[in-house]
């Protein structure tokens, strides 16, 4: 009996016969009420609905090793008008090598359309090529905020090393706070931030696990974190700028 058991089983949980089945969740809605050991029946059904909800089902890709670098200066300090440069490289992971868009949006607080708000893309680099004048912004004014976004379409690979430096020039006072949303899965972060000595830096996770750890020493206008592990779509950090 021990033999036909294990042979049974490993039909039933073989990847196979899981790849067959329509309705798969079933199993894994059986096999996580063993995992909890049945425990808080009552949202059992409402926790299960959370974590399938950051399965990649749909998504394409996931970031590898997130770095972003950015410092700030005073574009004119007395109307509280700022410059901040952003590095970000990291590696786009995609289970396929047929084209599809990688989004990029970049949000300002703006109350007004004509305030002095603008971004500039300085380089997109793709594999170390730039393609940066091969793609079109959009920008749209919603509920205080300005977005620029650009749609980059990628194709024939299944690892993308993606580099971009953009400039953002807006008001502070309108504006205080840097943050990261992650869209995608996201295997490592690290962040470094640089800001005027009479700017203080508050940081804190984002709906993540653990908390991003120091690397080296802090400032009260100088971080670099680092977030070793996974973050998930919606996870990130968020800073608070405030000019002392």
């Amino acid at each position: 009996m021990g033999i036909y058991q294990k042979a049974i089983q490993n039909t039933i949980f073989g990847e196979e016969f899981l790849e067959n089945q329509k309705d798969v969740s079933k199993y894994w809605k059986a096999t996580s009420k063993q995992m909890f050991k049945n425990k808080f029946p009552d949202i059992h059904e409402d926790f299960l609905a959370v974590i399938n909800a950051n399965f990649p089902t749909n998504e394409v890709s996931y970031y590898n090793d997130y770095e972003m670098a950015s410092n700030m200066e005073w574009v004119d300090e007395t109307k509280n008008i700022v410059k901040v440069t952003d590095v970000v490289t990291f590696d786009l992971i995609a289970d396929t090598v047929a084209e599809f868009n990688y989004p990029l949006k970049n949000w300002i607080n703006a109350s007004n359309e004509g305030r002095e708000v603008k971004t500039n893309m300085l380089y997109f680099k793709v594999n170390g090529v730039d393609k940066n004048s091969s793609t079109n912004s959009e920008i749209t004014y919603e509920n205080g905020e300005r977005c620029e976004k650009r749609d980059i379409k990628l194709s024939g690979s299944k690892e993308y090393h993606i580099e971009y430096k953009i400039e953002k020039t807006f008001n502070i006072l309108e504006d205080h706070c840097k943050a990261f949303k992650a869209k995608y899965i996201v295997k490592n972060c690290r962040v470094e931030y640089e800001v005027p000595s009479n700017i203080h830096i508050q940081f804190e996770s984002r709906g993540t696990l653990n908390d991003f750890e120091n690397v080296g020493s802090q400032k009260s206008n100088k971080i670099s974190k680092r977030y070793r592990g996974i973050l998930l779509p919606r996870q990130g950090f968020i800073m608070a700028l405030q000019k002392i």
